[in-house]
Formats: structure tokens, C-alpha cells, sequence
């Protein structure tokens, strides 16, 4: 059997609900030749007449009436479907998405919002705090519009990054702890503190790791959270040290709290925009994409493209 076009069951379905070709032509904005043209080739198609012409009048036979009936719920839910299909695509229109990492979503992104709803006033904005590799699950999944914080090298399939800023990292701990006039933490040091770990950002903790391997070293991890704000009450409570990226720090610590840049060597973190390979980004995404990042790059020496 052909494959029936909807075009056909559209046209018999309104003829047989109408009992007219003339209605059904205006109501499908068709020529009433056209309509009856396609009951005619519906008919052919299945084998058995589904309506009965006359002069004055048009009804539909038995097998009409049944195959009309069920045509009739399955338009229902088709138009139903187009309709929520419709009203999600007007959502995301108004709406978007964006995933953070831990690190940068609780000191950095407030500010960043609030200021850019200056520039926006209307637009639904939805911030995610997820690691760097679930950014490019959520990326892929099509659950966010971008993403924002480092992304691991090379990059994953199907993934563009746009670096913005070069952040250093940085040791916290109590300033009981920290030598008499220290301006740094060299490396070699975080072996001998108590260290309390992120979570929530993978690839720092990737990047450390690494560092410490690379010198015969290895980092003592005594306790692990996901946010940098639990790591510093951690540091204040006394429980360790953390190393946290320089734009996770809120503006002040508090008293007793003191952030040492790492050196020997100097371990920076890469922040910028994640998003889908070849994949644009909607116009109110895009905006609020070029402004995090030009925000983020007013304060290194890469200047935003």
C-alpha cells in the first residue's frame, strides 16, 4: 500500500465533519477541486469509498464514519503537540540557560547578572552551578544555551571554548599558618598542608594533581566539598587549606584568612565561554554571552573578539 499523505486525511477528515467540500475547502483554505480531488485519490489508495456524493449532500459511509472518527482524536493530539511545541519554543525565546562551575557561580556571577539587568529587563535568566564536565553533557543534551568556566585540553567532541581570562590560583589558609613576610605559597609547600578539595571544579583539582606528579609530589586531600564558600568556612573553622582559583575569593576575607598566590610555578586556570561546536547561539543568549565574557576579560590582558 502507498504511504498516505496527511495532506489526504486532513482533507477527508474535514469534508466528512462538515459533510460538505465546500466548507472543508474554506476551512483548509483549498479550492474545492482540490479537496475533492484528494478524497478521491484517499479513496483509491485504501480500496473503499469513505464518502457518498449527491447533488444536495455529502455523508460519509460506514468505513468513512470510523476512519473519520479516529482521524479526528489523532488531529487532536497532533495539534496539541504542535501547540506545546510552540509555547516551549516561545520559553526558550525568553529564557536562557546558562551553567556555571561552583567555583565562579557564587561570588562572580551575582554581580555579572545583576549588572547586565540594566541592559535587560525582560528575560528569564536560569543559572546552573555544574562541574566542567557536566557543562558539556548539558551542552550536548541541549539543556543549556553555554556554559562558563575552564574546559579541559583537548577540547571534548562537539565543544567550542572562548577564553576570556587567565585566573591565578591561590592557597588559603589561616594567617597562623603563613611565614612571616610570605607573599606566595610555592608549590612544593601544599604537600605539608591539610587540604581541603573541590569538588565541584574537576579540572583544577585535574591540574594539581598533575603539577604534584610532575615533581615526585603528592597532595594530601583530608576533606572534600563541592562550593569554594564551604571550603572557606572550612579554612576559617580551621579544619585545612584550599586552593581556590583568585576570582572565586570573595573582595574581603575575613579576619584570620589570608589568599597567597601558588608559585613555583604559578598555576593559572583558563575561564571563558563553553558552548556547541557550529552550533549558534540565540540573539539574547549571544548578548549575555558577549557580556560575561568581555566582563570576565576586563580583568586580564585578553581582550574579548
Amino acid at each position: 500500500m502507498a504511504k498516505i499523505n496527511l495532506k489526504l486525511l486532513r482533507a477527508f477528515e474535514a469534508v466528512a465533519r462538515n459533510r460538505s467540500f465546500t466548507a472543508a475547502a474554506g476551512e483548509l483554505q483549498r479550492s474545492q477541486a482540490t479537496i475533492s480531488s484528494q478524497v478521491s485519490v484517499l479513496e483509491q489508495q485504501l480500496g473503499v469509498p469513505l464518502v457518498e456524493r449527491t447533488s444536495r449532500r455529502v455523508s460519509p459511509t460506514t468505513a468513512g464514519a470510523d476512519l473519520a472518527g479516529l482521524l479526528a482524536q489523532a488531529f487532536t493530539l497532533i495539534d496539541d503537540g504542535i501547540a506545546a511545541a510552540r509555547s516551549h519554543a516561545d520559553d526558550r525565546r525568553r529564557r536562557i540557560v546558562v551553567a556555571c562551575v561552583p567555583s565562579l557561580s557564587g561570588v562572580l556571577m551575582p554581580g555579572l547578572l545583576a549588572a547586565y539587568r540594566t541592559k535587560d529587563t525582560t528575560t528569564r535568566i536560569d543559572l546552573e552551578e555544574l562541574t566542567s564536565t557536566e557543562i558539556v553533557a548539558a551542552l550536548l543534551a541541549d539543556r543549556v544555551d553555554f556554559g562558563i568556566g575552564p574546559c579541559a585540553t583537548p577540547l571534548p567532541a562537539g565543544i567550542a571554548f572562548a577564553a576570556a581570562i587567565e585566573e591565578p590560583l591561590h592557597v588559603l589558609l589561616s594567617a597562623q599558618h603563613v611565614p612571616a613576610g610570605a607573599t606566595a605559597m610555592p608549590f612544593a609547600k601544599l604537600v605539608s598542608l591539610p587540604l581541603i578539595t573541590l569538588s565541584g571544579s574537576v579540572l583544577l583539582q585535574r591540574e594539581l594533581e598533575q603539577a604534584a606528579a610532575a615533581r615526585g609530589l603528592r597532595l594530601s586531600s583530608h576533606s572534600e566539598v563541592r562550593h569554594v564558600q564551604t571550603a572557606i568556612g572550612m579554612v576559617q573553622a580551621g579544619v585545612g587549606a584550599a586552593v581556590v582559583p583568585r576570582l572565586a575569593l570573595p573582595a574581603s576575607l575575613s579576619a584570620g584568612l589570608v589568599a597567597l598566590p601558588v608559585s613555583d610555578p604559578a598555576m593559572l586556570r583558563t575561564i571563558g565561554i563553553i558552548t556547541r561546536h557550529g552550533t549558534p547561539l540565540r540573539s539574547a543568549a549571544a548578548r549575555l554571552a558577549r557580556y560575561v565574557r568581555s566582563a570576565l576579560a576586563a580583568k586580564s590582558m585578553i581582550p574579548p573578539a
